[in-house]
């Protein structure tokens, strides 16, 4: 098995101070490998967080040791106005 997606590792969306955090995790090839991917999909995400929260919204992204990848956002919680 070559990749994984953990994603009860992302539910529940938890809220700390007014702010939400989300957790990814996945067992892939890495930040390192060569995929010949062109990273848009990264790219779109920053985007619309920027576009959305302004400054105010972080993507980190880690290493997984001995392979894969932690994404981590955290942005303003917003309740929906009805």
């Amino acid at each position: 098995e070559i990749y994984t997606l953990s994603l009860h590792d992302a539910l529940p969306i938890s809220i700390h101070d007014g702010r939400c955090h989300v957790r990814v995790t996945d067992t892939g090839v890495g930040l390192q490998a060569k995929t010949g991917g062109l990273g848009t999909g990264l790219s779109t995400l920053r985007e619309r967080l920027q576009l959305a929260f302004g400054g105010d919204a972080h993507l980190r992204l880690t290493e997984v040791q001995p392979h894969g990848v932690c994404a981590e956002l955290e942005f303003p919680a917003r309740q929906e106005s009805r």
